[in-house]
This record gives structure tokens, sequence and C-alpha cells, in this order.
């Protein structure tokens, strides 16, 4: 039987890599959440995406989950996969949960190996290998799409471990073993490398979203067609139509902690772009406040769904969250149709009044905005005040 495989922290990215590697290795879960544990061994994914929830189904047998780190067998590979918020008041990462859970392996389990997958700052991983005298801390970045996290798993654009010696390789063996991959896209390189690829990506893909939002913005302002416009540049091979599509922002949990991290990476150097792409964002939903306040006058408002993308179930740091408590803030009264919220999470802005279920928001509204419609309120005869123009996620 081959050997189990632990994975340290049931969210998004340790559910999605839990499960996808439990294909084929017996794997275990840990988390301290005892509702999502009871949840996954009932073989009920705590995140929405269909091909996590059949994958969790059919994976049932080959995966436990658990809520303790003593029941890590030493010798075994153990993934990482911690949350590490944005501490606005230190202007970085917080590691602290992640720290504590390696010192506690290094110190119990020493002869594990720890693959870190938490997005951490340039330098972490051998920051903290050297303060542990521990060559048994990796790390692999995740490149998850929130919604196709099955997806990228089993098919990534690519692999990334370090730093580089026999034991990272067999950890790219492990991650490997349940993707469909070319060798030339598994790479293994040094520590620091590894952790400016993951910030660097995500703050790339931030930067193409804030453009085509700018874009949008001069677009409206001017009275220019911006599908057209948009388009027009986009057929442009080496721009691409894809990731193209106005919105209220970049959001959700990762582009916005990520690129204030690389603003914090880049300070004192000539660089200026991570910067403008924090600030660009800003300026969007500054915009879009204002734009909403003089057109959307004298009209009852109401904001349909706070998550990213349509099918999704993350709220964090969304646009729309955003956008909301700027309207609330400027004034305005809103009300929000979100089944994943109540109004106790509003009581400290009572310009914000929740609906219990869709009828009801309809019938109290008379135009809705929406990051991105979709048939529930597209058939409601209402106004819709969106930026989403290719109806794309």
């Amino acid at each position: 039987m081959s050997k189990i495989i632990y994975v340290v922290g049931a969210g998004y990215v340790g559910l999605a890599t839990g499960i996808v590697l439990a294909k084929e290795h017996p794997v275990v879960l840990i988390d301290r959440d005892v509702i999502k544990v009871d949840k996954i061994n009932r073989g009920i994914s705590p995140i929405e995406e269909q091909d996590l929830k059949d994958a969790l189904k059919h994976q049932k047998d080959r995966l436990q989950a658990i809520s303790e780190l003593s029941s890590i067998q030493d010798g075994s590979v153990v993934f990482a996969a911690l949350p590490t918020n944005y501490d606005e008041a230190q202007a970085q990462f917080d590691t602290t949960i992640l720290d504590s859970v390696i010192e506690e392996l290094v110190k119990k389990r020493p002869n594990c190996l720890i693959v870190i997958k938490s997005t951490v700052p340039i330098g972490y991983t051998q920051r903290i290998r050297d303060r542990l005298s521990s060559n048994n801390i990796y790390f692999s970045p995740e490149f998850l799409r929130e919604g196709r996290s099955f997806q990228d798993i089993t098919k990534p654009d690519r692999i990334i471990v370090s730093p580089e010696s026999v034991d990272a390789n067999h950890i790219m063996n492990l991650l490997s073993s349940v993707a469909s991959i070319e060798p030339s896209k598994c790479i293994l390189t040094d520590c620091s490398t590894a952790e400016a690829v993951k910030l660097f990506s995500n703050t790339y893909l931030a930067m193409r979203v804030a453009y085509f939002n700018e874009v949008d913005t001069f677009s409206k302002i001017k009275g220019l067609n911006s599908k057209d416009l948009l388009t027009g540049m986009c057929l442009d091979q080496r721009i691409g139509m894809f990731y193209n599509n106005p919105s209220f922002g970049f959001g959700g949990y990762c582009f916005p902690k990520d690129t204030k991290q690389t603003q914090n990476e880049v300070i004192n150097l000539p660089i200026a772009l991570p910067d403008a792409i924090v600030k660009a964002n800003e300026l969007r939903i500054k915009f879009l406040t204002d734009d909403i306040v003089k057109s959307c006058e004298g009209k009852r408002l109401g904001m349909y769904r706070l998550s990213m993308k349509s099918g999704s179930d993350n709220i964090r740091s969304s646009s729309s969250m955003s956008l909301l408590k700027e309207l609330a803030n400027a004034g305005l009264g809103v009300v929000l149709y979100e089944p994943l919220v109540n109004q106790d999470d509003f009581l400290a802005q009572d310009q914000i009044i929740v609906a219990d279920e869709i009828r009801t928001f309809i019938s109290k509204v008379d135009i809705i905005i929406a990051n991105r419609p979709d048939a529930e309120i597209l058939d409601s005869g209402l106004e819709i005040y969106s930026r989403n123009i290719f109806n794309e996620n």
C-alpha cells in the first residue's frame, strides 16, 4: 500500500490538492474546523465546485479528514496549505499559522518532507529552513483558478518545486502522478525564484484585469463602443482575445493580497507597475461608484451577488463587496441579494438591506447592479448595470 500523504489545511488549495492526490494515493486532510472535517468524511465538499464534488465522492475510500496534527506519521510527505492573509499594519503576509505548523512538524516529525503550498513572501522558505535548521522544508506554488481547481491540478500549465534536490524530485513525481503534463513544464528551482513566480504571475493577471477595466473606463467616459474597442485590440494575437472581460475590479482572496505583497517586495526598487496596479483597481471602484450615483439617481438600487464569478461561493475581498460598501458610504440605499450572507453581516451599514430570496429582491428594486449577470436576473425585466461585455468570468 502507498504511504499516506497528509495535507494540512482543507481550504480551497488544500481540499483540491488532497482530493486530486487521492486519485493515486491514500490522503489524510487535517483541518481544525470540525464541521468541515465531518463534511469531508461524509463525502460532502465544503467548496462549491462541481468537479471537486464529484471527485470527492469517487475518492471517498482513499481520503480521510481529521483535526489533529499528532496523527501524522514521521517520514511522510506533508503539504501545508494554510492561510497567509495580508496584514495591512505590517504591510506583508501574516505567516503566523504556517510558522506554527511547520515548527511543530519539524520538532515532532523531523523526517517529514514539508511542502508549502501557501503563498509566502519572497525568501520565506529559505529563512524558515535556516531558522529551524531543516532541509526538509520545500515550496511548491499553486496556480488554481476559482471554480477550476480540479482542472488546474490535473492539467496544469506548470509544476514548480523548490529547492532542487533528490527529495524535490520525489515531490515533483507525486504532483505529476495525478497530472497530465509534459516533463519540460516541470521546473525545479531555488525557493525564492519559485516564490517570485507565484507573486509576479498573480500580479500580472491582476494587471491585465486592471488594464482592460481602465480601457472600459476610458471608453465609457469618452462615449466609445467598449466592446468594439476591446475586440479591436485583442484580436491582435500578441494581446489575445482572452481574460479581457471588464468587471467591477479584481478581487477575491488572491489578487488583492498578492498584489499588495508584490508592492512590498519592490519597495525602493526602480519598479513602478505594482503600485499602479493597486491604484488602478481602487480608481475603478471609485469611478463606478460615481457613475452609479449619477446615472441611477432616484432609482431603487439592488446588488445581485457578491461572488467574483458566476457559480462561485467565494465573496472574500470581492470587487462587488468593495463597490457595495462604497455605494453605502456615498449615502445610497442598496438592497442586496446574496444567499451567503445575512443582515447581521451588515449591521454597521444601515444603508444595506439584505433580501432573503430572489423574488423579494426583484420586487424591491428598479435597477440591478451585477458584476456577472446570470439567468436568475436576466429575465427579470429590470434594468441591469454591469460592465460585463463578453459574458465570461
